[in-house]
């Protein structure tokens, strides 16, 4: 559309917006690698979605205490989803994230939304996790723990809530004029009430 507009503007290919743009993301992931050196331990907390053309991808996000005790939290990961939408393959896909910024080791905790399988998947990456430190000779506690998003579950109860409420209006008259006798009435009530109706009733004679 823009070179109809502007026969002279040469816009970027897809392929040479990707090569621009490497150098910064290298050097985000640089310096996201070299915060994470120092952390003890990372919770990662990920969010998966389908786009409207039918795309699936997977959000990894890493939080973190810095050795100044700062909570420090960064995207580590936007995946694109290919093959089964199973535990097991968002354990590998999970894995090469943390490979990338060396923190395999490191994690803690797993917040993900109630899924089954992301239950699967948090148990595959576990074992993941303890397959590397018994090759590297570590003796550590591999256990991660799946924590379910609150957020979702309340997400959850209020749609359950909302879908079984069913209110239809009792008749179809609309009060479109607010009579001064009726805005002296209200002024006798709370003060806010007073002040939003007032504000309604200028509203309406603009």
């Amino acid at each position: 559309m823009f070179t109809m507009c502007r026969p002279t503007i040469d816009l970027p290919s897809a392929y040479q917006l990707q090569s621009d743009l490497q150098p910064t993301v290298n050097r985000i992931m640089a310096s996201i690698t070299k915060e994470l050196l120092d952390a003890d331990k990372v919770n990662l907390a990920l969010d998966g979605w389908t786009s409207p053309n039918k795309i699936a991808f997977l959000a990894i996000k890493a939080h973190w205490i810095s050795k100044v005790w700062q909570l420090k939290e960064a995207l580590i990961g936007f995946e694109e989803v290919t093959g089964k939408h199973d535990g097991e393959n968002f354990a590998k896909i999970v894995t090469a994230c943390l490979e990338q910024y060396d923190i395999t080791k490191k994690i803690l905790s797993v917040t993900t939304d109630n899924a089954g399988n992301n239950l699967t998947m948090t148990r595959s990456l576990e074992a993941t996790v303890s397959e590397f430190a018994d090759e590297a000779g570590d003796i550590h506690n591999t256990h991660i723990y799946r924590i379910p998003c609150l957020a979702h579950v309340i997400q959850l109860a209020v749609k359950a809530l909302t879908d079984s409420i069913s209110a239809t209006a009792t008749n179809e008259d609309e009060v479109k004029n607010i009579s001064s006798a009726e805005i002296e009435e209200v002024r006798k009530e709370r003060k806010g009430f007073a002040r939003t109706l007032n504000l309604v009733s200028i509203l309406t004679q603009i």
